[in-house]
């Protein structure tokens, strides 16, 4: 795995590029007030686009679970770039304000016990289906 960041390729254009911005904008999606978040999240599906479009029902569905330590995000890909099959190699993950950690060992884990993902960057440098700022 690479210890490099995986840098934000859609900030400003999907979502602010300005970490305050970007912060005042999910905090208006999810309404102001932290739900219950009862329910225990197995699977869950939201949709992609950029905050302008899906942020609302994307904020809607995360606030009422409770998400696990960890969280396998699969994406669909939307560039040429890369292998079909990617998996993120990145140790980290930048956004506008944040950094959030991957579980690299996991990521190596699935790769090696799968037939056909593949470690890749160029995969992952400019697609924006699993840049979610809703996560920070």
């Amino acid at each position: 795995m690479t210890p490099m960041p995986r840098w934000p390729a859609v900030a400003g254009s999907f979502y602010p590029a300005n970490p305050k911005a970007l912060r005042d904008e999910i905090d208006g999606l999810l309404g102001g007030q932290e739900a219950a978040r009862e329910a225990r999240a197995r699977a869950l599906m939201v949709p992609h686009a950029g905050l302008v479009y899906s942020g609302r029902i994307a904020a809607q569905t995360l606030r009422h679970v409770r998400l696990p330590g960890t969280v396998l995000v699969i994406g669909p890909k939307h560039t040429p770039y890369g292998v079909d099959w990617a998996v993120a190699p990145h140790e980290t993950w930048s956004l506008p304000g944040a950094t959030i950690a991957s579980d690299a060992a996991l990521a190596r884990q699935l790769a090696a016990a799968i037939p056909g993902p593949t470690p890749d960057t160029a995969a992952h440098a400019q697609e924006h289906a699993i840049e979610d700022p809703r996560s920070i």
